[in-house]
């Protein structure tokens, strides 16, 4: 993939941090985040969809909830996506809203899931990931044992190269 225009998604009580987007801006991704409320903003995943489709995305990386938000834009918009500990199974707030999304246009997913997670509980997103498995998807999951919930900055950094392979 040529010219990646790269949404960073940061998760519940964070934002995008700027050693994270260097990363990403470091391996030739030009990169677009927004910082989201997700406890005041039940519109979150409108914000995104809007926000992607207005800057031309054409990868996503979410972390946690944004893990979750970018599962379902890359299903909606058809664009490969990088997830880490996405919260698929469980979510400690509900208030951010997801639209019904019947279609299945996710081409590639890779996922990341930290063994040591007590945030996201890694079985969970397997079982979960199992139930809704689909064919058309080219999806690779990432089992790191020393990870837990916190993405550390080399971990991220090495996910990172590796995914652009994946593109």
């Amino acid at each position: 993939m040529k010219n990646i225009r790269c949404l960073y998604i940061h998760g519940l009580d964070s934002s995008p941090l700027p050693q994270k987007m260097q990363i990403l801006k470091d391996v030739g991704m030009e990169t677009f985040a927004l910082t989201i409320d997700y406890r005041n903003e039940a519109n979150a995943y409108t914000i995104l969809e809007r926000y992607a489709i207005d800057n031309n995305i054409n990868f996503i990386v979410g972390s946690s909830l944004g893990g979750y938000l970018g599962f379902w834009l890359s299903e909606k918009l058809g664009i490969p996506c990088l997830l880490f500990n996405p919260a698929l199974a469980y979510r400690s707030i509900d208030k951010t809203v997801v639209p019904p999304i019947m279609e299945r246009n996710c081409p590639k997913r890779m996922i990341v899931l930290g063994m040591l997670d007590t945030t996201v509980l890694p079985n969970l997103t397997i079982e979960w990931l199992s139930q809704y498995a689909s064919g058309n998807t080219m999806e690779r999951t990432i089992t790191c044992h020393w990870l837990s919930h916190q993405i550390d900055l080399k971990t991220f950094e090495s996910i990172i190269a590796w995914s652009m392979h994946m593109l």
